[in-house]
């Protein structure tokens, strides 16, 4: 079991009883670990985890938009490795309607999510947090993204990153 929030990650082991699931989990930038026990719940039929922390339930979700994926569609995953074994960044392509919803994991830098369509052979990108566009441009084994428009003080006009392989299991 894994999950990214921003540059932070959680990596370990769990475990499912009576629709709670019983993670044991390490995070990878404090390298400490911690018990998170999730329950299994549902809205209209989207499976979601909740879970207790402190004096608040958390709601975790895939998407909360009309153009979130249609469910079974399997989004195509690129990454960046730094060439290590471990996932550093990735970029997820997924169909929607009309264009495609896209999610960034950027190491060190965040979560990115929103956008695009089809434009002259690419996929132009437009941010649902930041404010911040690009370009994609990718083929069945790398994806690169390069920002054109930014206001925003996380990333700078003419940022590129790179992802240089398909996540095996996501080709076509």
């Amino acid at each position: 079991m894994s999950w990214y929030i921003g540059a932070e990650g959680w990596h370990g082991t769990y475990t499912v009883e009576d629709g709670v699931i019983h993670a044991q989990l390490t995070s990878d930038l404090e390298q400490t670990s911690r018990v998170w026990d999730f329950r299994i719940t549902e809205e209209n039929g989207v499976a979601e985890l909740e879970m207790d922390d402190q004096d608040m339930t958390i709601c975790w979700a895939y998407g909360d938009r009309e153009d979130t994926p249609a469910m079974g569609v399997t989004p195509k995953v690129y990454v960046d490795r730094q060439e290590t074994d471990e996932i550093y960044s990735s970029l997820s392509i997924a169909r929607s309607g009309s264009g495609y919803v896209i999610e960034m994991e950027i190491y060190r830098l965040g979560y990115f999510r929103g956008t695009a369509v089809e434009t002259r052979g690419m996929l132009v990108y437009t941010d649902d947090f930041a404010d911040m566009k690009g370009t994609i441009q990718c083929d069945l084994d790398h994806a690169v993204f390069e920002v054109t428009e930014s206001s925003s003080d996380l990333v700078e006009v003419g940022t590129t990153w790179v992802f240089p392989e398909m996540q095996e299991g996501f080709d076509e």
